[in-house]
This record gives C-alpha cells, structure tokens and sequence, in this order.
C-alpha cells in the first residue's frame, strides 16, 4: 500500500492516507488522497495516463489506477 500526504491550508503535513487497491475513490475522495487538483485529473484523463471509471454521471478511479499513475507505470 503506498501512503500519501495531504497537506492542509496552512501547507502542514496531515495523516497520510493508504490507497487501497482495490478500493474505488470518486474523483473528490481521489483528490484528496493524492492532493492534485481536478483540472490535472482531466488533463491526465485526456493524455491516457490515468483511467476514470463511469458510472452514470459519477466519475470514480480504482486505487490500482491511481497507484499506478502516480508510479508512472503507464
């Protein structure tokens, strides 16, 4: 499991978050856990280097995605 720091308003370190593998994230939980803005997702989106996952109008990534995304596996 890979653990990722969040930084808050005051640019202080808070609890890092594990992504589970297995877990989905929706995009708000995703921007959360790895702290990118919502304008990168789309912009990785849109290159291919990060696969988003359609429900309806919901937008959600696996944990293994965005593992793999910030590992630069793709």
């Amino acid at each position: 499991m890979a653990e990722v720091s969040i930084e808050t308003n005051n640019h202080s370190p808070a609890t890092k978050q594990p992504i589970i593998e297995t877990a989905p994230y929706a995009r708000k939980e995703a921007i959360a856990v790895t702290g990118f803005s919502l304008s990168t997702f789309i912009r990785e989106e849109g290159r291919g280097r990060l696969r988003p996952r359609r429900k309806g109008r919901k937008v959600y990534y696996m944990g293994a995605d965005l593992l793999a995304w910030l590992g630069g596996e793709r």
